[in-house]
């Protein structure tokens, strides 16, 4: 064979072998990244649906909530910090009273505090609406709760409670810490949008015929303005 052609072929196979490393390599690591991937999601039976739109705080933390009751909390890389059934903790606390819950809403603060809204899937309060607060993955308080406006986002956090906008036209106010009620007040007798918190701890609400109400941290009226004088 001529010497130009063996370095011909010896060159065309050294481009095959390449090739066949890379592809081999390439496939060693697809590989990896899916039996990593299996194993984060080996102890979930099902897909993760998600019931409340995700929440993020100051301290750069996500968290979400699924269908089964459960909170989980992120961090901004996405990698996994903890996991929370409110479902079994309540089931557990109760006797099977409140049974399964979806939450519904979520709000996140600095300093893993969460606030949210869940609904009584089974159980004695079927369809009954629970407030709950956690620090971190404990729970620190779970109170029965005015059914809430179903359009909008109906909370609103202020340092030291939380506004609830009501589909009974009310707004109440809970205290953050143990999530006792500390008043109500009636925005209308129909419908009411979602509150509002000012930077001088104001509440901004409106309520049926155009009303923009302005209520003081303890439930006072400050001003009320028609916005529609026609």
């Amino acid at each position: 064979m001529p010497n130009s052609l063996f370095r011909n072929v010896k060159t065309t196979t050294t481009k095959i072998d390449l090739k066949i490393t890379r592809r081999l390599f390439l496939t060693g690591i697809v590989s990896l990244v899916s039996i990593s991937l299996l194993g984060c999601f080996a102890s979930q039976k099902s897909t993760v649906i998600i019931s409340a739109s995700p929440s993020t705080a100051a301290d750069g933390f996500v968290y979400f909530a699924d269908a089964e009751g459960r909170i989980h909390a992120l961090r901004s890389d996405g990698q996994p910090l903890w996991q929370y059934s409110l479902a079994d903790d309540r089931a557990r606390s109760q006797n099977g009273e409140i049974g399964e819950v979806r939450i519904e809403w979520l709000y996140a603060r600095s300093g893993g505090k969460l606030y949210g809204l869940a609904r009584v899937e089974t159980g004695g309060k079927t369809g009954d609406m629970v407030l709950f607060a956690l620090d971190g993955n404990q729970l620190r308080w779970f109170k029965d709760s005015p059914r809430p406006e179903p359009n909008g986002s109906p909370v609103a956090i202020g340092d030291r409670s939380i506004y609830l906008a009501a589909n009974d036209g009310k707004l109440y106010a809970f205290d953050r810490d143990d999530g006792r009620m500390l008043w109500q007040y009636q925005v209308s007798l129909g419908g009411i949008g979602s509150p509002s918190l000012g930077t001088d701890g104001i509440i901004y609400v409106t309520g049926t015929g155009h009303n923009l109400h302005a209520i003081d941290a303890d439930g006072k009226q400050r001003w009320k303005v028609d916005t529609n004088p026609n």
